[in-house]
């Protein structure tokens, strides 16, 4: 578990990193099609859970929703979506993006928990 000045920095870092892939995406929107945006906050959520635990990946994940839908999908600069596949597109991305926080959030708790077994195990066979 981190300390909390370490978590605060994490999040931090996140929305930092979050706001400056946002910017680039926007200025550069023509050039890019909505799976490339999909893709990168998909893995801004990816590094983030796997530094930080499962609140800021959840939090990412519904933040990466809205501003999918405000910034890259017309109508621009508004939320609220233009066509019925774009809900797809959006709930296929928050459905990813959640499963994947929670399996990477179940991998360091199991992985503590092997971690504490061993360190049981070693301290009863070595005395």
């Amino acid at each position: 578990m981190s300390t909390p000045p370490r978590q605060a920095l994490r999040w931090g870092l996140a929305v930092v990193v979050t706001t400056a892939v946002t910017a680039t995406m926007v200025h550069y929107r023509g050039d890019f099609d909505q799976v490339h945006v999909v893709l990168m906050y998909l893995l801004i959520v990816l590094f983030a859970s796997a530094s930080s635990g499962r609140a800021l990946g959840i939090t990412l994940a519904f933040t990466a929703v809205v501003l999918i839908d405000y910034y890259f999908q017309p109508p621009y600069g508004q939320v609220s979506v233009g066509k019925p596949l774009d809900w797809l597109a959006l709930f296929a991305f928050l459905v990813t993006a959640l499963v994947s926080t929670n399996l990477l959030a179940r991998a360091r708790t199991e992985l503590a928990l092997a971690n504490s077994t061993i360190n049981r195990y070693m301290r009863t066979t070595c005395t």
